[in-house]
């Protein structure tokens, strides 16, 4: 994720990898300055994005490589934090709906799309034809679609009936 992010702000392959590096090696000294709770993976891009405005003055330029301003990679920035975050709690409220589903249906998810068996593939280790394995993964994946707009519903719900100015 960080090494993604490092590279989409710096196009140039080694000055990422070395930046990269540089932020790896600051956020292992700076660790005991993380505050639990919080998120690690801003926590990083924060990092990453200090080392990456430092470098392009170190350089002496505006525009290291990308075209962009400073002011334009700050927004970038932002705009990438803000749909890790999202994907972040999607892939939380996923993980939930998971931990919901009987323990045989939670294996044929992993199977099919952790360990990326095939369809035959799994079918053979559930002990089913391929048609009632596909139908059964299709019935799974509609309750983890229906848990996952549940849960939407319900931040939202919630999210709504906060007074202003309160915190989640």
């Amino acid at each position: 994720m960080l090494a993604g992010y490092v590279r989409m702000l710096v196009p140039n392959r080694t000055d990422a990898d070395d930046l990269l590096q540089e932020t790896k090696i600051a956020l292992w000294r700076s660790f005991d300055r993380f505050e639990i709770g919080s998120s690690f993976a801003a926590w990083s891009r924060r990092t990453a994005l200090h080392r990456v405005l430092n470098h392009r003055r170190q350089k002496g330029r505006e525009r290291v490589g990308s075209g962009l301003s400073a002011a334009a990679l700050e927004a970038l920035s932002a705009e990438i934090g803000s749909m890790s975050e999202r994907a972040e709690t999607v892939s939380d409220h996923l993980n939930s709906c998971l931990q919901r589903l009987p323990t045989h249906q939670r294996e044929a998810i992993r199977l099919r799309y952790y360990h990326g068996l095939t369809l035959s593939e799994v079918a053979e280790r559930v002990r089913r034809t391929e048609t009632a394995t596909q139908r059964w993964l299709s019935r799974i994946r509609g309750s983890l679609r229906e848990c996952l707009a549940e849960r939407r519903r319900f931040v939202a719900d919630t999210a709504g009936s906060r007074e202003p100015g309160t915190l989640t």
